[in-house]
């Protein structure tokens, strides 16, 4: 019985020193262009480099690959959460910072996050997460790229496709949703190169996060229950945006549509604040003998131009976005942009989101259709949009209305100004006769006046 239990702790023992022997082994790999062996990064050199950067800002913008995290920042990450030092986790909370996505985490939320937090890196290809399957971890993107991919079955043909719905860059997060709502994984992940990531296990998140991306599930679904276009949406449907969706604010100025940095163009739902649409348009202006300018739009295809005559580019405001208005269902958006008229906050929905909202039903009896589908989406959206020379018109008419009032204020104000200048003319006539010649009463209290003085 005694020898049982010895082989038993040996065993033990054993199965510790393999894991250790792995990680060091890990490490060698991550590191191994260096030249450093698995002892000498266990030891020391780099590790205790205080004048390595540890951290990219940079690394953690949306659409940034970035350069990802030093060597000592994996090297702490790679450690079992309490064999962290108070410094090594010093150096893991200005990490987790100055991370975007936890921007609106409190400080001891971030620290605790420094503590729990582990390093992956997978290859290009790597499917991360499986859609269907449970969820155990949820992901931070520190270097790299994901692929989104969803499946779905033709109610006829009963065939399964895949496809590509979208990617998520450097700085952003994913597989948060079933931890939230203890359901499987709506979405396939798969890696776009070589990645690294920073992970948080489920009982980590349980005790560190839940309450504030719970908070975050009820505000979306506020906003989701505020906005128009899902007001006749049942319960599961607005569920299902609420999976989806994600909230992303703009500064003032900022260029919404269309982003250089996605491939596949969601749709914006604008929660607070204003957008502005603005139309780009080239016209000839062309000097006459008068000193005035003429303007006129200049044609699609590139023509000789005049020795006076130069080309202009214009932008011209021709419509408002309001809360509750929705952009980039699939306008022409050619020459033209959605721009953010001070801070706005909008709900971004993936497009084949609202797809399958068409038919989406929670008991399985056959179709639901009181939603809007795309097609209304787009022909919306687009009786916004304004052609070259419907936007040039109007500018026209604008720019005419403009000088109409200019010139009527002119007038105003010369008339006015003869007016005042000729009663100020009078007064001083009037004074200076009455000065001159003044009326009999004046005089004679004047005489009095003197005659006073005289005695």
């Amino acid at each position: 019985m005694l020898s049982n239990n010895n082989n038993g702790k040996r065993s033990f023992k054993n199965i510790v020193r393999s894991i250790i022997r792995a990680g060091r082994w890990k490490i060698s790999l991550l590191e191994s262009k260096d030249g450093l062996s698995s002892e000498e990064l266990a030891i020391k050199s780099w590790y205790e480099d205080n004048d390595t950067l540890h951290f990219n800002i940079n690394a953690f913008k949306p659409g940034n690959s970035g350069t990802g995290l030093s060597k000592r920042a994996k090297f702490v990450l790679l450690k079992n959460p309490w064999e962290r030092t108070d410094e090594e986790l010093e150096l893991l909370h200005g990490i987790v910072n100055q991370m975007k996505s936890f921007e609106k985490c409190s400080p001891l939320v971030k620290r605790e996050l420094a503590r729990v937090m582990h390093f992956e890196t997978f290859e290009d290809g790597r499917v991360i997460l499986r859609e269907g399957h449970q969820g155990f971890s949820m992901y931070f993107i520190v270097k790299g790229s994901v692929a989104v991919q969803v499946t779905q079955e033709d109610t006829r043909t009963l065939e399964k496709r895949t496809q590509t719905v979208g990617e998520i860059a450097a700085g952003s997060c994913f597989g948060e949703l079933a931890l939230i709502q203890d359901c499987t994984r709506t979405a396939t992940i798969v890696c776009k190169g070589t990645s690294q990531f920073l992970r948080v296990d489920k009982p980590d998140f349980d005790l560190v996060l839940r309450r504030s991306y719970e908070k975050e599930w009820k505000d979306r679904l506020n906003m989701i229950e505020a906005i128009p276009f899902f007001k006749e949406c049942t319960d599961f449907q607005k569920r299902h945006v609420n999976l989806n969706c994600k909230i992303q604010e703009f500064s003032s100025d900022k260029i919404i549509l269309p982003d250089p940095q996605s491939k596949k163009e969601p749709i914006y739902f604008i929660v607070t604040g204003l957008c502005k649409i603005i139309k780009k348009i080239k016209v000839i202006a062309t000097p006459d003998c008068t000193g005035k300018t003429i303007l006129a739009l200049a044609p699609k295809d590139p023509q000789p131009l005049l020795g006076n005559q130069i080309i202009q580019t214009r932008f011209l405001d021709i419509g408002t976005l309001e809360p509750g208005d929705y952009f980039g269902a699939g306008e022409d958006m050619t020459d033209a942009f959605i721009m953010a008229f001070g801070r706005v906050e909008c709900l971004v929905l993936p497009r084949h989101v609202i797809v399958s909202l068409e038919r989406l039903d929670s008991s399985g009896t056959g179709d639901i259709r009181n939603v809007g589908t795309i097609l209304d989406m787009v022909n919306h959206t687009s009786a916004r949009m304004l052609t070259q020379k419907q936007a040039f018109d109007l500018w026209m008419v604008n720019v005419g209305w403009k000088n109409y009032k200019k010139k009527v204020l002119e007038d105003v104000v010369r008339e006015k100004g003869i007016h005042l200048r000729k009663r100020v003319f009078e007064q001083k006539v009037l004074h200076e006769m009455s000065r001159k010649f003044p009326s009999p009463s004046i005089r004679r209290a004047q005489h009095s006046k003197s005659f006073r003085n005289c005695v």
